[in-house]
């Protein structure tokens, strides 16, 4: 019991929480999950499962796992545990015990902490909002000397040379992009005050900027990595969708827009004044397109399916994609064994990422997880493994915005190696609008070339980091990314 005696020295138990786990990778949700069982009492203790204790949940050494550990929860008291849990916990007597909630309804041994009075509760501590703006102009690199990325190319047999190769072949590539396609209005105002008739803020607008989004700048990015590509969507017949098709003429995308009279050409306004954005005005119709289009939508598809390496959908779930389209794009992908991947967006409006069925790749937010599974309680790596379990997916990004991403391997879901992560490449995010979207097209076409998830994550990742580094959404090219990667190779 020499573990436990390294740490007596703290008041008998009475102000300690205690936590314990194998901590194969140290994950947002590990982190998180640390940061909460910190806040709870004056000292913290974390168990470090020992390989012979852990088993076959432990793939990482175990010295490896305790100095991970260590380095991040640098006041608190971080001990091997080799031997009988109940014996450790009998001699240290904490007061609190955290555990995750996906544990609520095992047999837990901890419950032994009632027995001298102390408390068990479960909780993975509280969801954490995506990186803030900041301003000032910065040039994107690349943090090769990060440990965390060390570990990972060590971890995942990732070589520079690799990835170069995977983003030179997206030339070989057709894309083919069906979703929701989305003019992006920045109208710039100056403040004039605050009117005098009610409590509201008077601006005048000075300028209006315009960017093509949704689907639309997902096959720009595809294009403006190389590879060819088309996109697929339904406008209204209106001055927006000829500016939508204009940008696309411009990124040099091929469409097949197809009209429909009852819709608008979804439009979003910022108002932004003072480099802030003081309201948005979102202009669309959120109702399902009908039998005719989707059965348009699917001949238009198959004309194009022969030559296309994968399919890309973009969701905002404003009815491009309904329910019969989406079972049927991925019944022709799985049966032309073609790549299919999906991102379904639910930041103002509800969607269903798990509708997304038997996908290559799915990209959801950690609150789009969580809207899926009507879940706000779990860790991410439960959260990740049951919306694989859910969609049928093969694979799984959880972002996480400034915590980076979390890699669920859907095929290899049973094993702890199957779940990795990566932080955020970007130093400083000045413009986070579009990360996703890179992300999940440099991936996407990853997988299209036959590459494995964890070099697909790697080079999502480039793009985001690129993305943020820089105001508007516009389209990466794979000579930003193939220059990021040599602008500081070590």
């Amino acid at each position: 019991m020499g573990q436990v005696k390294k740490i007596s020295f703290i008041d008998d138990g009475a102000h300690t929480t205690f936590v314990s786990g194998v901590f194969n990778i140290l994950h947002p949700g590990h982190r998180r999950f640390l940061d909460f069982a910190a806040s709870k009492k004056k000292h913290l203790v974390i168990g470090v499962f020992s390989d012979s204790f852990a088993g076959e949940k432990a793939y990482m050494p175990e010295e490896v796992r305790l100095a991970a550990v260590r380095a991040y929860s640098k006041k608190a008291r971080v001990f091997l545990i080799n031997d009988n849990l109940k014996k450790v916990l009998s001699n240290l007597k904490p007061s609190l015990i955290i555990k995750g909630p996906e544990f609520r309804d095992a047999d837990n041994i901890e419950k032994i902490v009632k027995s001298w009075g102390g408390e068990l509760i479960f909780s993975a501590g509280n969801e954490k909002t995506g990186a803030n703006i900041e301003n000032e102009k910065i040039e994107f690199r690349i943090p090769w000397d990060s440990q965390e990325i060390k570990e990972y190319i060590h971890r995942r047999n990732i070589s520079k040379s690799a990835i170069i190769k995977i983003i030179e072949d997206f030339s070989k590539l057709e894309a083919l992009t069906i979703g929701d396609i989305i003019l992006d209005v920045y109208r710039y105002c100056r403040p004039l005050g605050m009117s005098k008739e009610d409590p509201t803020i008077v601006v005048q607008p000075t300028r209006d900027e315009s960017f093509l989004g949704g689907a639309g700048i997902v096959a720009a990015h595809a294009r403006g990595l190389n590879a060819k590509s088309r996109l697929i969507s339904v406008v209204g017949k209106d001055t927006n969708s000829q500016l939508t098709t204009k940008f696309l003429s411009q990124y040099d995308v091929d469409n097949s827009i197809l009209y429909d009279t009852s819709r608008k050409t979804t439009t979003k306004t910022r108002l932004k004044c003072e480099g802030k954005t003081l309201l948005r005005l979102s202009d669309l119709v959120e109702a399902n397109i009908s039998k005719e289009l989707i059965e348009l939508v699917i001949s238009e598809v198959k004309s194009y399916l022969k030559h296309a390496n994968i399919i890309i959908l973009s969701d905002f779930n404003y009815g491009i994609l309904p329910n019969k389209l989406v079972n049927k794009l991925s019944e022709l992908a799985n049966q032309n064994k073609i790549v299919i991947t999906a991102d379904s967006q639910s930041s103002s409006q509800f969607g269903d990422i798990s509708r997304f069925k038997r996908m290559n790749l799915i990209t959801p937010t950690e609150h789009e997880a969580r809207l899926a599974l009507n879940d706000k309680e779990s860790g991410i790596v439960s959260l990740a493994y049951n919306l694989i379990k859910k969609s049928e997916a093969k694979n799984a990004f959880i972002t996480l915005g400034q915590d980076g991403v979390l890699i669920q391997n859907g095929q290899n879901i049973e094993n702890a190696e199957g779940v990795d992560r990566l932080p955020a490449f970007a130093s400083v995010c000045r413009d986070n609008s579009g990360a996703g979207d890179s992300m999940f097209t440099a991936a996407s076409l990853a997988l299209g070339l036959g590459a494995d998830i964890w070099h697909a994550a790697f080079i999502g990742s480039i793009a985001a980091g690129i993305q943020v580094s820089s105001v508007g959404n516009n389209p990466i090219s794979s000579e930003n990314l193939i220059e990021a990667i040599y602008s500081c190779a070590s």
